[in-house]
């Protein structure tokens, strides 16, 4: 999803290349490239000669990185130190996409961009490794995100639950753990303004306003027209530990000259102005 938007905002075809892992690439500027393969990464940077590459690439899945430790080391980690390693021989600046996993979200306030990392768990821990590998290059960003989410995606969160309660349909939802839901355009956008600034060391894109999937689902109701009363609190405590609230502050982007990305009320408001009373579209 994230990839996505950014090879979209970088140029396509005229601008900017993607890498996939696997399937046939359906465009001329994809290419099938792994990772956790140094000579296949040394190999692709030999032939695009890229002036800059953002780092989207990583086993996201949380559960699936505490099941299978090796994995995320390997994508995670190594997979980085691969593309930083043939970055720096290429005189490629190297943005990374990090988490705000790695933090443990018992903080009372936002974190800050020099806020001392807690992971805690093996995904968190990855994607920390991951960040120390790129702090040692001389042009390195690390950009920490939030939880994101598009309005097109058919699949997505946001799109089924408009959809559910749209259909006067309950929706079960997560009361516990609070996130700063970011609209994956609005990140996009973003990142490309870091790069043509030339940003480096650490970042944090993320909208002010925190909420729960239950808090979230709450407004989409309330912009729908359903009862709140479809929307089902859920307190189940996740197998593998997840942070609080790890709300990350935005200080950095906003010395910038740089907006924050739009709060989830503010999407779900332009969603409406745009006429849409069935299903959101992107703007």
């Amino acid at each position: 999803m994230l990839g996505s938007a950014v090879l979209a905002r970088f140029g396509g075809t005229s601008q900017a290349s993607g890498w996939r892992l696997r399937g046939e690439a359906s465009e001329p500027f994809l290419r099938q490239v792994d990772i956790t393969d140094a000579d296949a990464v040394d190999a692709a940077f030999d032939d695009l000669a890229p002036a800059l590459c953002v780092h989207c690439a990583a086993i996201a899945d949380v559960d699936r990185c505490e099941a299978e430790p090796e994995l995320a080391e390997t994508v995670n980690v190594r997979g980085t130190a691969n593309v930083a390693a043939a970055a720096s021989r290429h005189g490629a600046r190297l943005i990374l996409i990090s988490s705000d996993y790695v933090f443990d979200g018992r903080a009372e306030a936002p974190y800050p961009e020099d806020a001392g990392p807690n992971p805690l768990q093996v995904y968190g821990a990855s994607k920390r490794a991951a960040e120390l590998i790129v702090h040692g290059l001389e042009d390195g960003l690390v950009v920490r995100l939030p939880l994101l989410y598009s309005v097109d995606a058919d699949q997505g969160w946001f799109q089924q639950t408009w959809s559910h309660l749209l259909a006067r349909e309950e929706v079960p939802a997560d009361a516990l753990q609070v996130r700063q839901p970011a609209l994956v355009d609005d990140v996009a956008e973003l990142i490309v303004a870091l790069a043509v600034q030339r940003a480096k060391g650490v970042m944090h894109i993320a909208p002010k306003q925190c909420e729960t999937r239950y808090g979230w689902a709450r407004l989409i109701a309330a912009a729908v027209g359903a009862p709140a009363d479809l929307v089902l609190a859920t307190e189940s405590q996740p197998e593998v530990p997840r942070p609080q609230k790890a709300s990350l502050a935005t200080g950095r982007i906003k010395a910038l000259g740089l907006e924050p990305p739009r709060s989830v009320s503010t999407v779900i408001a332009a969603q409406l102005a745009l006429g849409k009373s069935q299903r959101p579209r992107s703007r």
